[in-house]
């Protein structure tokens, strides 16, 4: 009786649908009228939904139309789905244990992680038989990660990471996990042909996205988070097993995710890790490895750090001072490809040409070279990829970056809308076209394919952006879930390496791009471009590993740039070139000629060039911010234009803050804080380089600026009662409280200043 009852209320809506006016009930954004003359020209389409107009009114044309992957909209896979609701309840949704198996640094490695309620060591035992008779056992880390609330439970949950190793290609494996005191049930593990394998590729699989889209069975309703997350986690779950059913005769090697794998960007926690546990349920997944990339929606959590075990992870980033740090840039081989996965939500030279180098320099001779991030570079969706942070902070970056490694292909998401570029090519400051075409082959071709996926789960799916661009060779909006298949294959025969490139309707498995073929022969050597020398050295500094563009023309003409706290010499070619002139005051701050105070030391990056070079300090606890002036090199041939001797050398406590310190005719301060006491006016500061009792003044009988502290009270030059004694005069300040400065002697005591 229950499957009858939703049947009638499946007709039931496809009745309304068809023959009431189901936008005057539409549960998203306004209500429309239902055109009364519905044969009259369309006026506009808005994600598939035709509008006409009448007496200056928009009007619906024709039924409803969903933008999303509906699964109540099937009823070939209506068994499946009824039966996945119940295992969505009972077994998915809150099971956090799923594990991950991600690649290991080359094909012989498998990186496992996952998340236990439990403070245990780590075990996967690993062997080639069933009953694991001849398993190893590999022990791996485990650290705490964070409490999470289930229902009205708290759990503590830590984050387990071991790595496998000694796989060869061609065999059946079997591997178990130690949990909850139990070793789990075996799970088979097959390795492909090394000449003869394939990956998948998908992009935005965005589980939950679906949320707030109208309910196909009351259009005046809309998706719970739940409902939705269901609903994309059964779409998730059946693209993968679509995928692995049309290469059943060569099952993948692989699978490449470009990002926003879940879809809450809100800070829920319990939300966010339903869509993981969704993400990792596909049994298939157990047995072939995957790598992913954060996408934006996953930026503001570290769930996908704690989840996934990356390999080669590049931990010395430029921004580690960063309150949420989601996942590093890392790389790995495969076989004869080399693949590099970017972080660009926090774009930075640093960490990707640090990241870049590092994989080529390890594996310097594989054939194909693959990057995979997740804001498209070269697409042509309407909500992102002409937007200004792509278009003016990302590409001036990995261009000219992507170029100088020479990488084949570029796999991007984030656009929820398909698009294959021609090839790519950069000359330092412009990008070049070489044109491409469907099912002829390009060997070894000049420029960067760059493929932007679409959503693999059809939670969101968005309409193309109108920007004439001479870039992109095709794009569709299939308004269904999809995947794309990368075939490699050594053909001994023509002797060549070829890739071939497909992409899928998941439902169907027709064709909706490609086949793209590119070749390369097989003695062929990528020449790698010279790395210049390094000018800077003879001035005391490195030469920038790669630069995007220049920070400072000294006064010579060279060229630096401020990468991870460092300046340093640049000698590639820059896209972007700051000429401003600034005046040149090494160990002097050069910003407060323009009001604005000089960075302190902690910052590593810089955040605006203009008429000079900034960095911003985050205030309110990162609410609010302010910019500073980073402080130039110091250069031994230029005469600074300020009289002060060049020196790297100084005992100013104030420089360990991007500061310096008083001269002779600034006698008192005006301002302390825990590193010491400050003058300080409209344009400028200074530290004083000793203190006593005099060094405070007390302007207009009030408290220094801001009443940040209450200030001190000296009573006949004696120390106030209590259980410290009182410093000896110059003591260092240590602390600050509403009572009184604090100072340290023999490293014994806080004791108060007797000022």
């Amino acid at each position: 009786m229950k499957y009858i009852f939703i049947g009638l209320s499946l007709l039931l809506a496809i009745v309304r649908a068809d023959n009431e006016c189901w936008s005057q009930t539409y549960a998203l954004k306004e209500y429309y009228p239902c055109c009364k003359d519905q044969t009259q020209p369309v006026y506009k389409i808005e994600s598939q939904i035709k509008f006409g107009k009448e007496n200056g009114v928009k009007c619906t044309l024709g039924p409803y139309v969903p933008d999303f992957v509906d699964r109540e909209r099937f009823d070939d896979t209506r068994e499946e789905w009824n039966a996945f609701k119940i295992k969505w309840d009972n077994e998915i949704r809150d099971n956090f244990k799923q594990i991950s198996v991600f690649s290991g640094d080359n094909e012989s490695m498998l990186n496992f992680g996952w998340y236990s309620t439990e403070d245990t060591k780590p075990v996967i035992r690993f062997g080639t038989q069933e009953d694991m008779s001849d398993a190893k056992e590999f022990t791996g880390n485990v650290e705490y990660y964070k409490n999470l609330l289930i229902g009205s439970r708290k759990y503590s949950i830590y984050s387990n990471q071991v790595t496998v190793s000694g796989l060869e290609r061609n065999n059946t494996y079997y591997y178990q996990r130690y949990i909850d005191g139990k070793w789990e049930k075996s799970v088979k593990f097959v390795t492909r042909d090394p000449d003869n394998f394939n990956f998948i590729f998908v992009g935005d699989p965005q589980i939950g996205g679906s949320h707030g889209k109208p309910n196909f069975l009351d259009m005046s309703k809309e998706l719970t988070n739940d409902e939705a997350t269901r609903n994309d986690a059964f779409n998730w779950e059946r693209t993968m097993n679509k995928a692995f059913e049309l290469k059943s005769n060569n099952p993948p090697s692989l699978l490449l995710s470009a990002g926003d794998q879940a879809d809450d960007e809100k800070l829920q926690d319990y939300l966010d890790e339903t869509q993981f546990s969704a993400l990792l349920q596909p049994a298939v997944l157990k047995g072939i490895p995957h790598a992913m990339t954060v996408g934006n929606h996953e930026q503001y959590n570290e769930n996908f750090r704690h989840h996934f075990n990356t390999p080669n992870s590049f931990t010395e980033i430029e921004r580690s001072d960063r309150e949420v740090i989601p996942g590093f840039n890392y790389f790995f081989r495969f076989n004869n490809v080399l693949v590099v996965v970017l972080d660009t939500n926090e774009p930075s030279t640093y960490d990707y040409s640090h990241t870049m180098k590092n994989a080529v320099t390890k594996y310097p001779d594989t054939t194909w070279r693959i990057v995979m991030f997740h804001h498209d570079l070269f697409g042509i969706g309407r909500t992102h990829s002409q937007g200004t942070y792509i278009v003016n902070k990302l590409r001036p970056i990995l261009n000219p970056l992507l170029a100088k490694y020479k990488v084949d292909l570029v796999i991007n998401g984030h656009d929820h809308y398909y698009s294959t570029s021609h090839f790519v090519s950069f000359d330092g400051v412009n990008y070049d076209i070489s044109e491409i075409s469907e099912n002829k082959t390009f060997n070894n071709p000049k420029g960067i394919l760059y493929i932007t996926a679409n959503c693999a789960t059809g939670s969101k799916l968005n309409p193309r952006n109108d920007a004439k661009v001479d870039y992109i060779y095709h794009s569709n909006q299939t308004y269904t879930a999809t995947f794309g298949i990368i075939d490699f294959e050594k053909d001994i025969e023509k002797q060549v390496n070829r890739i071939t490139i497909n992409y899928y309707d998941v439902e169907s498995l027709d064709v909706t791009d490609g086949s793209y073929i590119i070749e390369k022969d097989l003695d062929y050597v990528r020449e790698e471009e010279p790395e210049p020398e390094c000018w800077a050295e003879e001035f005391g500094y490195e030469c920038c590993l790669f630069s995007s563009m220049v920070s400072y023309v000294d006064d010579k003409g060279r060229y630096w740039d401020f990468q991870n706290g460092n300046w340093c010499g640049v000698t590639n070619k820059p896209m972007i070139i700051n000429k401003s002139k600034i005046p040149y005051k090494p160990n002097k701050c050069w910003s407060l000629e323009r009001g604005i105070q000089c960075c302190p030391s902690s910052i590593k990056s810089t955040s605006y060039i203009n008429d000079g070079v900034y960095g911003v300090v985050n205030e309110n606890n990162g609410i609010g911010f302010r910019y500073c002036g980073i402080q130039l090199p110091v250069i031994s041939d230029i005469e600074p234009n300020n009289n002060t001797p060049v020196s790297q050398e100084s005992t100013c406590w104030a420089n360990d803050y991007g500061y310096d310190c008083c001269g002779p005719e600034i006698v008192k301060g005006n301002y302390i804080d825990n590193d010491g006491i400050w003058y300080q006016n409209d344009s400028y500061w200074c530290g004083l380089v000793t203190y006593n009792k005099n060094d405070i003044e007390i302007v207009n009988d009030q408290c220094w600026p801001d009443n940040k502290f209450k200030c001190c009270s000296p009573v006949n030059d004696q120390c106030w009662p209590g259980e410290y004694e009182c410093c000896s005069p110059g003591t260092k300040v240590e602390y600050t409280d509403e009572e009184a400065l604090w100072g340290v002697e023999n490293d014994i005591s806080i004791k108060p200043l007797n000022i």
